[in-house]
């Protein structure tokens, strides 16, 4: 049961961006939180966002949404949004809605400066 509640991990990147690691379930109940940690680090204007989908055990379209939104909120200042997806599935979801042409879907850890430091940002 451990591995299904939801938490998310919020980083400061060297390159004015934010890495997101996410770990649970993310549905209609959790995707709030998604969304909160989301709106937190688009305050702060940044140029990317990196959403880690590793240590995530399901994803429902209401997670989907809120990473939609995100990419909304961010690609008209000319940031963007990547995805770490953990498994097939998860890279299906992407790619079956489309959305891998919206946002950059990676199968590992993309390339990013390190994070800033653990202590440096909230953590959730």
């Amino acid at each position: 049961m451990g591995e299904d509640v939801f938490a998310v991990a919020r980083e400061a990147l060297h390159d004015d961006g934010w890495l997101l690691v996410l770990r649970g379930v993310v549905d209609l109940f959790t995707a709030p939180r998604l969304k909160a940690a989301l709106a937190e680090a688009l305050a702060t204007r940044p140029n990317r966002i990196v959403v880690d989908l590793r240590q995530v055990t399901v994803l429902d379209s209401s997670g989907l949404a809120a990473i939609v939104g995100a990419h909304r909120r961010l690609a008209p200042a000319g940031g963007t949004l990547d995805i770490v997806v953990g498994d097939r599935g998860t890279a299906l979801k992407f790619k079956v809605t489309g959305l891998d042409q919206l946002m950059r879907i990676w199968t590992a850890p993309p390339p990013v400066a390190a994070p800033i430091s653990r202590a440096a940002a909230p953590r959730r």
